[in-house]
């Protein structure tokens, strides 16, 4: 039997459009039931790289919300840790603030029957689910080419490595030359390495997992019709009014997820 895994975040300040980018139609109403009680909404099992069985459990705060009373923060986020009695729980976006980076769930989790066992890590594990997820919801074409900025970081690699699998082809763009050879030498569809941030105009998936200040995605640097998925905190996909009209001809997923 594998491991269940369970992967903790809240809502992004926009519901509508994550309801539309991380749901099929068919659980739509069941989130939205969701949002008074229990106050979170776990996924149906999916599969993580064959290894583990996955659910994301979505707290339906969004970040003022959820950060508004960290006692009640605590308690949506035990009640999701505990449900399925993973042997995994994975704490992304601002769950790890009101949790002490995990140390406080950790305990609490010791204390509950079935949970003695289960472990915390931090949220880069479940920012490439979700994120993963918004490329099924998108129903992204299987020899799509995606770049990936930021690859060879905790959730770049994590991604390069699940669709590489899958066959799809990437860019991989990073700071360091040799760290995304190194990182390519490890995976299995045609990948190119690449310093500059312009060859992502190649891709027709960008996903943008790095706040570095010179790794800003703007239109003018991906393709027509290109999605762009951007977790990061502070975003590297930036509300510049300047840009509103470009940006209206992609589509463009400002999910934040990442720890």
């Amino acid at each position: 039997m594998r491991p269940q895994v369970t992967f903790i975040t809240q809502l992004p300040i926009d519901f509508e459009l994550a309801l539309e980018t991380m749901f099929p139609a068919a659980e739509r109403d069941r989130v939205i039931a969701a949002r008074t009680e229990p106050g979170f909404y776990a996924s149906p099992a999916f599969d993580v790289l064959g290894a583990a069985t996955g659910r994301l459990s979505l707290i339906l705060q969004n970040s003022r919300e959820f950060l508004r009373d960290h006692q009640s923060a605590r308690a949506l986020v035990r009640a999701a840790a505990a449900e399925h009695r993973p042997a995994c729980v994975g704490l992304g976006s601002y769950t790890v603030r009101p949790t002490e980076q995990g140390c406080w769930l950790t305990e609490a989790l010791s204390r509950t029957p079935g949970c003695g066992q289960t472990a915390v890590t931090h949220g880069d594990a479940g920012s490439a689910a979700m994120i993963l997820r918004v490329l099924e919801r998108l129903n992204v074409a299987s020899d799509a080419t995606v770049a990936i900025v930021g690859a060879y970081g905790l959730i770049g690699s994590v991604l390069s490595r699940y669709l590489s699998r899958r066959d799809h082809p990437l860019i991989l763009v990073g700071p360091s030359q040799a760290k995304l050879e190194q990182l390519a030498n490890r995976l299995v569809s045609p990948v190119m390495t690449t310093t500059d941030i312009h060859r992502i105009d190649l891709a027709q998936v960008v996903i943008t997992v790095t706040s570095h200040p010179g790794a800003l995605v703007t239109p003018d640097l991906v393709s027509p019709g290109a999605t762009v998925i951007d977790p990061s905190i502070p975003p590297n996909v930036r509300p510049d009014p300047r840009w509103f009209e470009a940006w209206r001809r992609h589509t463009v997923v400002t999910t934040p997820v990442r720890c």
